[in-house]
């Protein structure tokens, strides 16, 4: 889950947002299957600011497809990727690449109920990238051991904790991977001990 960062609300909505808000409100009292008029937010200034609301995440197409309806499991019990307040990774852990709910975090469970973050192509996709990295550390361990070193480089460091920055995709799985097997940052071991 990648963390997001809430711009402001444009300003259009600060001046006209409650006002739009209440005659939604009472329209929806007459019909309550009524939906916000299109035109509320096709605003050309809302359209042009990519934002994060409270009610608006964003995500991609699939994720935003599957996901349960706030009928089945509500937004607030889930993680909140706005929420600066909250770490994802005191609610959501990886086995390898498999996804799971931290301690039995509610909010853990929750949020891959809600969003079938255990769905197997998403599983595919994070065994890719821990793949990956995996090579990468392997190939770090064998230029040191031919180099003799036995430390990584800081550029080696760098590279590797690249995969744990919060654009990287699956960056969370990444950083529970290099926080769990942190000797494999120390140096290398000869292949008869790492089996």
């Amino acid at each position: 889950m990648i963390p997001v960062r809430r711009l402001e609300e444009p300003e259009v909505l600060q001046k006209l947002g409650q006002r739009w808000l209440k005659a939604f409100l009472k329209k929806r009292e007459s019909n309550p299957k009524e939906k916000p008029p299109p035109n509320t937010y096709n605003h050309e200034e809302i359209v042009s600011t990519p934002k994060a609301m409270s009610h608006h995440y964003l995500s991609c197409s699939e994720c935003n497809g599957v996901k349960k309806p706030n009928r089945s499991i509500p937004v607030s019990d889930c993680v909140d990727p706005c929420d600066t307040s909250v770490n994802s990774s005191e609610h959501l852990t990886f086995e390898a690449d498999l996804i799971r709910a931290r301690g039995g975090s509610p909010k853990g469970r929750s949020t891959i109920m809600k969003y079938i973050l255990d769905r197997p192509e998403l599983d595919g996709r994070r065994s890719r990238q821990l793949r990956l990295m995996v090579e990468t550390i392997m190939t770090i361990q064998q230029k040191m051991i031919d180099e003799g070193r036995k430390s990584m480089t800081e550029q080696e460091l760098e590279m590797l904790h690249a995969f744990a920055q919060p654009e990287w995709p699956f960056s969370l799985m990444l950083s529970v991977y290099l926080e769990r097997h942190r000797h494999l940052l120390e140096g290398p071991r000869p292949a008869s001990a790492t089996t």
